[in-house]
């Protein structure tokens, strides 16, 4: 059964092995518990890009015989892979997350919400700031999830749905299914895809929802109930964009002809920025390098900026603004204070 799990993550199982897989977790209760806390460390290796075949074999063999002895303890000890090609710092922050099942790693948190006796829990990857990631969800769709962003989805993800809560920041390529709609809920709106790639953005500390094609088609639609929005869908084709805003409760017109390359430039590591104000970017910069920007004259917010940020650090960066805008900086620790010069 650990093939057919496995093929699951990965998206590449078919039609009779999982109807196959479905018969055996709805058979017990061990199951379900042995399949989540193996998708638990799967999830945990892809986020950290060292999946290992015989790891998780090790880890496959080490759950079922504490299942067969009838031990239910939460806690899962990976033991670290005897390979020179394995990044050990990956390593610990993996098995980091795993401990008496209470998080103590800083990079990701998996947690699980009981859903009743029936029913799968589901998976929780919280992004702190500063840190971004990759990773394949189980029905093979990829995400690239952005810094200050929580991502969650039931355990039936793939199998009976393919439903993902989103606060903060994702971009993500959807794997065709015509079976199972692919929609992605923020507190305000649900986004339904069509085998597409596209951008949400909805963090709690923004005034809007941002929600940019880049190729395919996808509706977006304003929530009362996440799944039930039909409605007032607004549909996108290929480099559109549409913005909701949180205070008028109002969609914005679609706009077209949008600079995709600028949006998702996040995913590879660039902050793309044309012509913006400071008080728009720093939020951004604060996810970003993970700071507290205070700015102390109010005059400041309304400069305008264009760039690109790629590699530089939170203080290369300081010096070239300082320079352009006449402006000072000081930082201590995590805490930026912006002066007029």
């Amino acid at each position: 059964m650990q093939k057919r799990i496995i093929k699951y993550l990965e998206g590449t199982i078919n039609t009779d092995e999982l109807k196959e897989l479905e018969n055996w977790l709805e058979s017990s209760d061990n199951n379900r518990q042995l399949f989540n806390d193996f998708q638990d460390i799967w999830t945990a290796m892809q986020a950290h890009s060292v999946v290992n075949e015989s790891l998780l074999q090790n880890e496959w063999e080490r759950l079922e015989q504490s299942f067969n002895k009838g031990i239910e303890e939460k806690t899962v000890e990976l033991t670290p892979p005897q390979s020179d090609n394995i990044d050990w710092k990956k390593w610990l922050n993996i098995a980091a997350i795993f401990i008496a099942g209470v998080l103590i790693s800083s990079v990701f948190y998996f947690g699980e919400i009981g859903l009743g006796k029936n029913e799968l829990t589901s998976t929780t990857i919280e992004m702190p700031k500063g840190a971004q990631s990759k990773m394949t969800l189980p029905d093979g769709s990829v995400v690239w999830i952005n810094a200050g962003t929580k991502l969650s989805y039931d355990k039936a993800f793939g199998i009976k749905n393919r439903r993902l809560h989103l606060d903060g920041e994702a971009f993500f390529e959807v794997a065709k299914d015509a079976s199972k709609a692919f929609l992605v809920a923020t507190k305000e709106v649900t986004v339904k895809a069509y085998g597409t790639a596209f951008n949400v953005k909805d963090y709690s500390s923004d005034n809007f929802v941002e929600t940019t094609l880049v190729e395919g088609k996808i509706s977006v639609a304003k929530n009362s109930s996440p799944w039930n929005s039909s409605k007032n869908e607004v549909f996108l084709n290929d480099n559109e964009q549409i913005r909701f805003d949180k205070e008028s409760r109002r969609n914005s017109n679609v706009l077209k002809g949008v600079d995709t390359g600028k949006v998702i430039g996040w995913t590879t590591g660039k902050l793309i920025i044309k012509r913006e104000i400071l008080k728009d970017l720093i939020p951004v910069l604060e996810r970003r390098f993970n700071v507290n920007v205070h700015v102390m004259d109010e005059a400041l917010y309304q400069i305008k900026f264009t760039g690109t940020i790629e590699n530089e650090t939170i203080e290369q960066l300081l010096e070239a603004v300082a320079v352009s805008a006449n402006m000072k900086f000081e930082i201590k620790q995590r805490d930026i204070y912006l002066y007029n010069n």
